[in-house]
């Protein structure tokens, strides 16, 4: 089981198809850039946190330009939660392919290798939604397509 063959495969299966893959493509592309952003503006106010006692006293224009970073960013940080964002983008990726193999019917062959992965991602990022949630999700939207 290749992903990103079975990506291009379900993206080929029809519109559904490929506004799905097109939307995990893009989820995927704003993980890795609410990571970056995550990771830039933790170091930057941290380094600059760390080097503004020592530049105060001597460099008063450099603590005030470190200041105006570390406000800067921790507004930043605050407004756009990149972390939060960073989750979420990367939670729905995965769930995204969870489903497509469920819907190729391969899921229960892999599954102790998916739960795994699965487990880590909750891990790494907290708590989300499981395999359980994603049933559910998974059933409700069975029953609006019936009804």
């Amino acid at each position: 089981m290749n992903p990103t063959k079975l990506l291009n495969e379900f993206k080929n299966s029809g519109s559904i198809g490929e506004l799905i893959v097109d939307k995990h493509h893009e989820y995927y592309m704003k993980a890795k850039y609410y990571s970056y952003l995550y990771y830039v503006t933790r170091l930057a106010t941290g380094f600059s946190a760390a080097a503004l006692p020592f530049v105060v006293g001597q460099h008063p224009q450099l603590a005030t330009v470190l200041s105006g970073i570390i406000a800067t960013l921790t507004v930043v940080d605050i407004v756009y939660s990149p972390k939060d964002r960073w989750t979420i983008c990367s939670k729905a990726t995965d769930l995204i392919v969870i489903a497509i193999i469920k819907l190729g019917g391969d899921y229960k062959k892999y599954e102790s290798l998916l739960e795994p992965l699965l487990a880590t991602e909750t891990a790494l990022y907290g708590s989300l939604v499981n395999l359980k949630d994603l049933e559910n999700i998974e059933a409700s939207l069975k029953k609006t397509t019936t009804q």
